[in-house]
């Protein structure tokens, strides 16, 4: 909980009526309230999945906002400029005077440029340990000198203090911990997740953009860092009727598969998974660094609620919420303890704890093999893509970018087993090809990747590389440098329905070079690693088979029934070009004539969906379009 604050600020903090704004910086360009899109800007940060009480969290806290106000940054300049915000609270009036506090702060990964708004996302510094590690994959030593080594090679300040991290379970400097090899990590994430486990917790960024770990071990009785009532202005609230507890901790040992027991096998028990820090040593040290995780385990006793109410951000995930009053039953007050944070500004703090209901039972056999698939979901699992041929990307036929037009690069098929998130690391390898060049001209090369999600658009991701041509000297040159490029983008998402998700990538790409010039990924120019906790492994084929055709050239009659004004019109429209299949028609509107843009989406699911768009502000999707009727 943020106590960094003054007496005044906690006070205007609990009044009926309160005035608060944010201020920041995008790397030194400073802004305010006033340049964010209201009801634009979310703070979500996380410890553990939605629908479990995890022990190990390495979640990235995501930031998104809509800046009106382009703030003197040019279009493509937003992407890996650094964000921070405060949250700023009214403590005096007449004049008003407000006090700050630190909120979140990260980089930005995505920023979508129109007109009127710059929509960007960023991600804390937790996204910073995606890095992979030595290919050795091993790491060893007192935990608190391996956050150290941890955090300095991945560029982010370890923020518990070297005491801090003594304190707890597995944390003492007397304690050594070393990565099993050969294990399932991959990243320096993977090991924070591991280690943070060891510990008895979770991994966060802190509001510094520095790294914390914290432990779920608490002495009795807890003490809460606040008490929460129906009269701390909430919005809405919700409690379970059961407290999560553990009863046993089931760890995997890596060398021979088994699977060992804390607490006697009694239901409810964590899946610890095999954790490659609790796997070396004697019998007796590995019983002793494991029963320290089970200690935790069964000292965990929270109530999980869901609340949402008008505050300042001033709690932190792991912090213990005194649960009273409203919608808790008399006499059935009980501690609950942060692990989700939604911040959206105007619209209030959402704060949330999780849990199992104890009475639920297991279902799992107890053998080797069933722990290890419960273990799946308090794991991250990976799914990777990589091309094994050369691959065109296609050039878009507009001055726009058009995903009717992109290609499909990458596609990734996954499952998910509960309600969890995903992210993805993707590079991607291009180069320019042009023999018969002879055009000297100012030359850009622009791509941009389109990412979906069960074929539904997530985001866009332009890419341009550019400079200016005078002599063949410097069109080599050019070409040589454009032959190295590496475009690398992250995208993270919830996925909140269990089952098979797709996730593709396409791009379409624009130059103005010569005609024959082709934008081109080389063999294994494209990797893309998917992950996530609680995702299935899936080591065979699940049947798909995922086929490209071009079809032919097909004639389509538009009838357009009734206009805006009422005047009947007809048009016969016939594509001039099969592999894009879109062109630009004219329909009569009074005396005005009024641009339209025709295409198909014909897709092998479903029948031909029809677009039209007029000027970006008409939009028609299975024929329905707002005063007008279409009959095809």
């Amino acid at each position: 909980m943020y106590t960094g604050a003054s007496a005044a600020f906690y006070t205007a903090n609990g009044k009926a009526i309160q005035k608060h704004k944010l201020r920041g910086t995008i790397d030194s360009t400073p802004f305010t309230s006033d340049d964010i899109l209201s009801g634009s800007f979310s703070y979500v940060a996380r410890c553990t999945d939605a629908n479990s009480f995890n022990i190990g969290g390495v979640y990235i806290g995501v930031i998104k906002a809509g800046f009106i106000n382009s703030l003197g940054i040019g279009p493509r300049s937003w992407r890996g400029k650094t964000i921070s915000i405060e949250f700023g609270l009214c403590v005096s009036e007449n004049p008003d005077v407000y006090e700050y506090m630190p909120l979140c702060t990260g980089t930005i990964s995505e920023a979508n440029v129109t007109a009127g708004l710059v929509s960007i996302t960023a991600y804390d510094n937790m996204a910073k340990f995606d890095k992979a590690i030595p290919e050795a994959g091993l790491l060893s030593g007192p935990v608190y000198n391996m956050l150290l080594s941890i955090c300095t090679d991945c560029g982010v300040s370890l923020g518990s203090t070297v005491g801090q991290i003594e304190a707890m379970p597995n944390g003492d400097a007397g304690t050594s911990l070393a990565s099993y090899y050969p294990s399932d990590c991959k990243t320096y994430r993977d090991w924070l997740y591991w280690i943070s486990q060891a510990l008895g917790g979770f991994a966060t960024i802190g509001r510094d953009g520095k790294l914390y770990l914290r432990t779920y071990k608490t002495e009795s009785p807890i003490t809460a860092n606040a008490t929460i009532t129906e009269d701390d202005r909430l919005q809405g609230a919700s409690v379970s009727d059961y407290i999560t507890q553990y009863k046993g901790v089931a760890f995997e040992n890596i060398a021979d598969g088994t699977t060992q027991y804390f607490g006697g096998g009694a239901e409810p028990i964590f899946y610890a998974g095999a954790n490659p820090f609790l796997q070396y040593g004697t019998q007796l040290i590995r019983d002793a660094q494991r029963n320290k995780v089970y200690e935790v385990a069964a000292s965990i006793s929270y109530m999980p609620f869901n609340i949402t109410m008008y505050s300042a951000p001033i709690y932190d995930l792991g912090d213990i919420l005194l649960l009273t009053g409203g919608v808790v039953a008399t006499g059935r007050d009980h501690n609950g303890i942060i692990q989700a944070i939604t911040y959206n500004g105007s619209r209030g703090l959402t704060l949330q704890g999780f849990g199992r209901d104890p009475m639920q039972r297991n279902l799992e056999d107890k053998s080797s093999a069933g722990t290890a698939a419960k273990a799946e979901a308090n794991t991250i699992s990976y799914y990777k893509y990589e091309n094994e041929y050369e691959t065109e990307i296609p050039q878009t036929s507009g001055a726009g970018w058009d995903p009717i037009e992109a290609d499909t690069l990458i596609t990734i098929k996954f499952v998910a087993g509960s309600e969890t998130a995903i992210e993805v690391l993707n590079e991607i390898d291009s180069f320019f090809e042009s023999p018969n060049d002879t055009v000297l001209n100012p030359q850009y090369v622009a791509i941009c990747y389109f990412i979906y999600i069960d074929g539904v658009l997530q985001s866009r991701n332009p890419r341009i590389f550019q400079d200016t041509i005078t002599s063949h000297e410097q069109r080599q040159e050019f070409y040589q440098h454009f032959a190295y490029r590496k475009d690398t983008f992250n995208f993270y998402t919830e996925i909140t329905t269990p089952g098979t998700h797709t996730y593709v990538v396409k791009a379409v790409c624009m130059q103005n070079g010569p005609a024959d010039a082709q934008v081109k990924t080389p063999i294994a120019g494209i990797y893309s690693l998917l992950k996530g906790q609680g995702l299935l492994r899936v080591d065979s084929w699940d049947g798909s088979i995922i086929l490209d055709d071009t079809g032919t050239e097909i004639t389509l009659l538009l009838y357009v029934e009734e206009y805006a004004d009422g005047v009947p019109l007809a048009q016969l429209f016939t594509p001039e070009d099969p592999d894009h299949g879109h062109e630009t028609i004219t329909v009569s509107q009074g005396v005005a004539a009024v641009p339209f843009w025709l295409y198909v989406d014909a897709m092998a699911d479903r029948e031909p969906v029809f677009h039209m768009t007029a000027q970006d502000i008409m939009y028609c999707d299975d024929g329905d379009i707002t005063n007008n009727e279409f009959i095809y």
